[in-house]
């Protein structure tokens, strides 16, 4: 960049209108919102402000301070370590691309190199950003680069934990592909992956070091180039060219642009890769619902596996259940899958919020009353009780119920006759009772504030629906039932939550529980441009997931410290110590082969 020039960024390609902004300011902002010097909105944006990044000065450059994960600095010469956005480099936003240009004064025309790499870098971009599925955008990815290169042929591979590496081949026979796929010790492959950075090996059959690579002698190479696929700091696959004729070599230009399109190729094969896996594990966590889960009620964890067998025995009978559990943990849904799975699930399930009706109407609500009963009874009204006949009654919230309707209710459960308001002459009636509180019940009954024989009345079989916190692990499967659900009900495609989001989201509070994370999902899947969720979709501060320890691994941590110290006041003498503490020899022995603590 000349002293005449001027900066601007470009946006080239994605979900944001298209335009030129200069570079003029000491700092410019880029995101969503009049606040910003680069506002990218969507014509159609109406959600709230977003900051992607900051663009600070630096001689004749910008340095980029990023304030969402994926924005980040494509350098256009590959061997520029710096990470100051220059003219002719690519700047990736979420859901869209932007490019640095250098604009001459008038008369001056001149193309630069760089500036047509990075053009033909856009249009290979423009290209892959349509395919989906791994297989469309590799096939896509390996063709461009194989007809600027003209090279003869080419591979990627890409190494999955614990799993066969995947290998996708272009200008490759089928065996050549399988022949591939079983020798995984490949000296130049391993030599990238190692080292996580590309290499050219100018004549193959003459190279000391890689000549007898099997993919030289395989497919009979005699060049070849070699890249490493990366994210975050990790190298995930490798993109591998060759040449099989000796008149043509690959050469250091070539190699410059195979790092180039390897990297932005990372940024797009790493996301698609991402979005497949978590597609195949929604399917097969879809699948274990089938066989984990009961009706609505889904989760993997073993609190609510507890919960799917004790519904499983308690709806075989009309034994009376309370639920207890913090507010959006799911009460009424454990109630209506224990109705569901009854003999009474052909007749009505009648639901009553104790907490939502005022005093003086809820006893009216509850037992009816009769015509001229009190102002305003202008006809005889059945009660929720009454309407329950031979289904089942679920009273939510029941420990908001007022002192003088427990008495009235404890009759009808001892008795099973209900006599309205104003009335005297009870019915018989033939019900189920469930309830359901939040509440502290026992310490309710010793404050005086509930009838300690209708506890022990209505405490029969007990269920405690556990917080979201305690279920280790159901967070995934939830999200992705909810997810599915709204994209249904909204008329939305089915958004995912990246790897990093899950992984927050299980170390997060949810002081809402499950109701909590319903809301927040579907706010999301509105809100959100993409097609993969963050944590900040989801307007959770990533400081308050914080990776907390588990009560039992804690213990577990303590008895192992307790244990040493023992040991250590014994002078390693297992039998001392194991007599000191009172415990069998072979416990002190299993913390000993344990090594020392991590």
């Amino acid at each position: 960049m000349t002293e005449s020039q001027t900066l601007y960024l470009n946006i080239l390609a994605g979900a944001y209108p298209e335009g030129r902004y200069a570079l003029s300011k000491p700092i410019v902002t880029i995101g969503f919102g009049a606040g910003h010097d680069i506002d990218v909105r969507p014509t159609d944006y109406d959600g709230p402000t977003k900051t992607f990044g900051l663009l600070s000065r630096v001689g004749r450059g910008y340095r980029l301070q990023a304030q969402m994960p994926g924005v980040q600095i494509v350098k256009s010469a590959f061997d520029d370590a710096s990470d100051t956005l220059v003219a002719s480099d690519l700047l990736v936003l979420p859901n869209g691309l932007a490019q640095v240009e250098s604009i001459e004064p008038e008369g001056h025309t001149t193309e630069t190199s760089e500036e047509h790499l990075g053009r033909n870098l856009l249009a290979f971009f423009n290209q892959l950003v349509g395919h989906q599925e791994p297989a469309d955008l590799i096939d896509g990815f390996l063709g461009g680069l194989i007809a600027l290169t003209k090279a003869e042929s080419g591979f990627i591979l890409i190494r999955r934990p614990n799993k066969t590496d995947m290998v996708y081949g272009l200008n490759l026979k089928q065996p050549d592909v399988n022949e591939l796929i079983t020798r995984r010790s490949d000296t130049i492959v391993e030599h990238v992956y190692r080292k996580k950075e590309a290499i050219l090996v100018h004549s193959a059959t003459d190279d000391t070091i890689f000549s007898a690579a099997d993919s030289v002698l395989n497919l009979k190479l005699s060049s070849v180039m070699c890249a490493p696929l990366m994210k975050e700091g990790r190298a995930f696959g490798v993109v591998y060219l060759g040449h099989n004729q000796f008149a043509h070599h690959f050469d250091d230009a070539g190699l410059r642009i195979l790092k180039i399109y390897a990297g932005i190729g990372s940024l797009l094969l790493s996301d698609a890769l991402d979005i497949a896996r978590l597609k195949e594990e929604r399917q097969e966590l879809q699948d274990h619902i089938q066989t984990h889960g009961i009706g609505q009620l889904v989760g993997l964890s073993s609190p609510m596996q507890n919960i799917v067998q004790t519904i499983k025995k308690v709806s075989a009978t009309d034994v009376t259940v309370l639920i207890r559990g913090e507010t959006g943990t799911g009460k009424e849904l454990i109630a209506k899958e224990i109705h569901r799975h009854s003999h009474r699930s052909a007749k009505p399930l009648v639901v009553l919020n104790c907490g939502a009706i005022p005093e003086n109407l809820l006893e009216s609500e509850l037992f009816g009353h009769v015509k001229g009963a009190f102002t305003g009874a202008e006809q005889n009204r059945a009660g929720q009780i009454l309407s329950a006949h031979e289904g089942t009654l679920f009273l939510d919230e029941i420990g908001e119920m007022p002192l003088p309707l427990q008495v009235k209710l404890l009759r009808v459960l001892q008795e099973r006759m209900v006599t309205p308001v104003g009335g005297d002459k009870p019915k018989q009636v033939d019900i189920r009772v469930l309830a359901a509180t939040h509440r502290d019940l026992p310490q309710m009954v010793k404050d005086g504030l509930f009838r300690e024989d209708l506890y022990y009345r209505l405490n029969v079989i007990q269920i405690v629906s556990p917080p979201l916190r305690e279920r280790h692990g159901d967070i995934r499967l939830l999200s992705d039932k909810m997810l599915k659900q709204f994209s249904d009900e909204l008329g939305v495609s089915v958004k995912t939550l990246s790897a990093d989001t899950l992984n927050q989201m299980e170390n997060y509070t949810w002081p809402g529980n499950v109701r909590e994370l319903q809301n927040r999902l579907k706010r999301a899947m509105v809100m959100t441009d993409g097609d993969v969720i963050s944590i900040e979709d989801l307007e959770i501060d990533p400081e308050t997931c914080v990776e907390t320890e588990r009560l039992q691994d804690a213990v577990e941590h303590f008895r192992r410290r307790y244990v040493m110290a023992a040991l250590a006041r014994n002078g390693g003498n297992r039998t001392h110590t194991a007599k000191e503490l009172g415990v069998d020899p072979r416990t002190v022995f299993r913390y000993l082969e344990q090594g020392p603590e991590k």
